[in-house]
């Protein structure tokens, strides 16, 4: 990669509720007249996830909201220098609201099975192929209809639940400036100077919230490639007997960083999204399995305990097989 010239971009990888793939037809160099996924490059003052927002605003006329991140690439840059491509999954709520702009010629979604006799632009359907995106595209349910109580919906959550065990959810209600900003906290909060965030070590905590360095956690023995700040209920700790069950010791304060104050405010404002969309998908799974929307609402009351992490994976030299937890690696095979 040239060092004297690197050119921030980034790029949309977007599927319909089909599971076809979303490729515009390229206006302009480079890959003139080749189909490729929406993107460019981000703009002065811009975040790389405001910029694929944008670009795919710009040039396919869907409004999108980012999932998560899937993978850099590298190009040469006409000219010399280098365009350094982050890549990240986005979800649309309206897929026919499809119309081509700016750098894009012409949009279209086309079904995985079909790119081989598509003109894509270089290492496209290789590289979606080697992260994973191709194999079969994941289930995508709508909350919305869900939890109108719609007929095919509730049939493709019992699908995707019994032939997949993973799915992406829209209509989920959470603002996109919120799915930006819990990244951005989360990357601040993974700057801070190692010595600041060790002195949140969840070994200071009874209730083990708080943060576990790279490595410092194992998985069948093998250390996990990644760190991470574990966060519950913020709630004072109680005062306990020896007759008392233990599981009340996980009820108590989480530990937050005195130099990022701001980090508080937005995970707990993040963590009462996730429990609220936590629970419409847990309905949806009690209609899916034939009973009333609400069969497990009294298991899952206001004084359920409920545990998220904030999570880095920031990758490592060792092979999948020699880590614990780690990226694309959620617990080894034995």
């Amino acid at each position: 990669m040239s060092l004297d010239r690197v050119i921030p971009c980034a790029g949309a990888v977007v599927f319909d509720a089909a599971g076809r793939l979303l490729l515009v037809r390229r206006a302009n160099p480079p890959a003139q007249g080749r189909w490729s996924i929406p993107g460019g490059r981000v703009e002065a003052g811009e975040s790389h996830e405001q910029a694929v927002v944008r670009e795919l605003r710009e040039e396919t006329g869907l409004a999108g909201t980012v999932v998560r991140e899937v993978g850099t690439i590298e190009r040469e840059a006409p000219g010399g220098g280098t365009y350094v491509i982050r890549d990240f999954v986005l979800h649309v709520d309206d897929a026919d609201a499809l119309a081509a702009g700016d750098d894009a010629s012409e949009a279209a979604w086309f079904d995985p099975a079909e790119l081989s006799s598509v003109d894509t632009s270089d290492g496209l359907v290789e590289t979606l192929t080697e992260w994973g995106l191709l194999e079969s595209a994941m289930p995508v349910i709508d909350l919305t209809l869900l939890a109108s109580g719609d007929a095919g919906e509730i049939a493709r959550l019992r699908s995707a639940l019994h032939d997949s065990g993973f799915l992406y959810v829209t209509g989920h209600g959470i603002p996109a400036e919120k799915v930006e900003g819990i990244f951005a906290i989360a990357r601040a909060f993974f700057g801070l100077p190692l010595d600041e965030r060790l002195e949140l070590e969840n070994i200071n905590s009874p209730q083990f919230r708080g943060y576990t360095h790279l490595g410092n956690e194992y998985t069948k023995g093998v250390a996990d490639q990644r760190d991470q700040l574990d966060v519950g209920p913020e709630r004072e700790a109680l005062v306990l007997t020896d007759s008392d069950p233990r599981y009340l010791r996980m009820v108590g304060p989480n530990q937050w960083p005195a130099s990022l104050p701001e980090l508080r405010i937005a995970v707990l404002d993040w963590f009462e999204e996730a429990r609220r969309v936590s629970l419409q998908i847990l309905r949806g799974v009690a209609m899916a399995l034939g009973q009333p929307a609400d069969f497990f609402d009294p298991w899952f009351d206001a004084d359920t305990h409920d545990h998220l992490k904030i999570i880095r994976y920031p990758g490592s030299a060792v092979r999948s097989g020699d880590q614990g937890v780690g990226a694309h690696n959620p617990a080894p095979s034995s």
